[in-house]
């Protein structure tokens, strides 16, 4: 696996832009050469992502056909319809701060555009009292994956705030990408 951390963050370089062209830019640059890594089966590829990271690897999963399953955790998909649910000023001001909340800048943000052009299986997680990015988020997509007759799954998790406990976020995970990948049947129940 590879971790990256997104522009403005951590001790990563270049301004923060809410999951924006320069951000998918880096993280495609880091999808690539990992896909170059000789340890690295590229035809079994998949993308994770937590509250920006879920935006990200959303964007991620229709732009780059290589990614075979993708897992999408508190999310932002539809990005001038959080503004307007977040009720978390900070969150709010950040967003604006960072793209301006352009037309463009609300485009190039907003996967749930895109989803006809989504090849890989999905896995929605999301804490149904998350106060960060509304559990309408998750629904949303759940609603047009359904309309384009994706494959995706959908794990809300009833008392969950923003984050899901590690242990249960965990195991999700790696059994989805143990079926979706490695084709490893599961004892465990679908989402």
């Amino acid at each position: 696996s590879l971790a990256v951390t997104q522009r403005g963050f951590g001790k990563s370089e270049g301004k923060a832009d809410y999951v924006g062209p320069a951000t998918i830019a880096a993280l495609t640059t880091g999808f690539r050469k990992f896909q170059q890594e000789p340890y690295v089966d590229s035809n079994k590829m998949g993308v994770f992502g937590y509250s920006r990271g879920a935006m990200a690897a959303s964007l991620l999963a229709v732009e780059l056909k290589e990614i075979k399953a993708a897992v999408f955790g508190a999310g932002i998909y539809d990005f001038q319809k959080a503004y307007d649910e977040i009720r978390m000023e900070g969150i709010r001001e950040n967003m604006k701060a960072e793209t301006g909340m352009t037309d463009k800048a609300i485009k190039e943000r907003s996967s749930i555009l895109r989803m006809e052009q989504l090849r890989a299986p999905v896995l929605i997680l999301h804490g149904e009292k998350d106060q960060n990015v509304p559990v309408s988020q998750a629904l949303t997509l759940r609603d047009r994956l359904t309309e384009l007759k994706k494959d995706f799954e959908i794990k809300l998790f009833p008392e969950a705030e923003h984050g899901i406990p590690m242990n249960d976020l965990a195991s999700i995970v790696l059994d989805f990408f143990n079926r979706r990948l490695k084709d490893v049947k599961s004892d465990s129940p679908k989402c």
